[in-house]
């Protein structure tokens, strides 16, 4: 299994998904909000990170890559997840199923995990947003789905004072082993 996220300019990215031996390529651009919508769409599906009440087992989120339309639509299975993906041009009327595979979850989202690691490593936090036009890294979800494929369970959030708190040390420390990873 492949995933790759890579900006390739200002508010455009080449993405590279192998499932299965079936291999697709898109261009999302800045219109939409692909990374954030792929990592928050991950994060509804794992138990323990939102509320019981929202917790998901069928995601669909949206790419824009102008003019074309990509639908992603994520159905977790146990520990496995099934990924659907379709383009349509702009009219909606003519579409074309790019991907419809199985997958474990845990693998893909280590993938995802990886891809993200080598993004900030490359662009840093501030780099990003500048590469992507203005949108803001992950940065919140990344620390969450590296959590979960470190050790599989809960993010650790505490309440203090009637608001929710994490350990900022903790965060720091995660984003800083990136740098020593580029070293």
């Amino acid at each position: 299994m492949i995933f790759e996220y890579i900006l390739n300019g200002t508010g455009w990215a080449d993405v590279k998904l192998k499932i299965n031996g079936c291999e697709c390529v898109f261009n999302p651009s800045y219109v939409s909000e692909p990374l954030g919508d792929l990592v928050e769409s991950l994060l509804q599906m794992i138990p323990g990170f939102i509320s019981e009440d929202e917790l998901k087992t069928d995601v669909t989120f949206y790419w824009d890559e102008e003019p074309t339309i990509v639908r992603w639509n994520f159905i977790r299975q146990g520990s496995e997840l099934k990924i659907k993906v379709t383009t349509y041009d702009d009219d909606l009327s003519n579409y074309k199923v790019k991907l419809n595979e199985l997958c474990n979850f845990n693998a893909f989202v280590s993938e995802v995990v990886r891809s993200l690691e080598k993004m900030l490593s490359k662009h840093g936090i501030v780099g990003y947003k500048e590469t992507w036009s203005g949108h803001d890294f992950p940065i919140s979800g990344y620390l969450k789905l590296k959590h979960y494929i470190d050790g599989n369970n809960k993010y650790p959030i505490k309440t203090l004072d009637g608001y929710e708190t994490s350990d900022l040390s903790n965060e720091i420390s995660t984003l800083a082993s990136l740098g020593s990873q580029i070293s």
